[in-house]
């Protein structure tokens, strides 16, 4: 299965070059490429039986990321195996971003220590918290209320997070692709 990206410019100059290489191929801000891996600061999309977009052009809070990926017809990712999260991480490696800190669209903000996907309402059926985390749970620090992961030591772990912080972002789309 090719992968297939879609790289998102952060201004015009950039979008006209890409256009231009790639021949006019260009719809709304996206270009799309097909079986290309560019390691630019932008945002890239991949295909494992649905499509993932990684935001590095710009950095969000928890709420405006959301509000991103839905104005792309997606939702913030939510992991559901190790498998995703290894291979979200190796993906953040491949791109040149292996330090980025992406939203994920993980929350308590309902319920204190009940954790969900705010894209789907499910819980959490897999969780990959780094050692320590969730810190801001209990009486003594409710703020950290949104899920973060990125590479902290060994592997592509989760914190939770002020949801007012800005940071990159993963979309998702339960579309499949090939």
């Amino acid at each position: 299965m090719m992968p297939r990206i879609r790289l998102f410019c952060c201004c015009f100059y950039c979008c006209q070059y890409y256009y231009d290489l790639l021949g006019g191929r260009r719809r709304f801000n996206a270009i799309h490429l097909s079986g290309l891996a560019k390691k630019k600061n932008e945002l890239f999309e991949f295909c494992w039986g649905r499509r993932i977009i990684f935001g590095t052009v710009f950095r969000a809070n928890f709420y405006r990321a959301m509000q991103f990926c839905r104005q792309q017809g997606m939702q913030l990712v939510s992991i559901q195996s190790k498998a995703e999260n290894d291979r979200l991480g190796r993906f953040a490696e491949e791109i040149g971003a292996p330090h980025g800190h992406y939203w994920l669209s993980g929350t308590n903000l309902a319920e204190e220590n009940q954790w969900i996907w705010l894209s789907t309402g499910n819980n959490f059926v897999y969780s990959n918290w780094h050692p320590g985390e969730p810190s801001g749970t209990g009486s003594s620090n409710t703020s950290e209320n949104c899920v973060e992961a990125r590479h902290w030591g060994k592997g592509f772990t989760w914190n939770d997070l002020r949801c007012n912080a800005e940071l990159n972002f993963i979309c998702e789309t339960l579309e499949s692709c090939s």
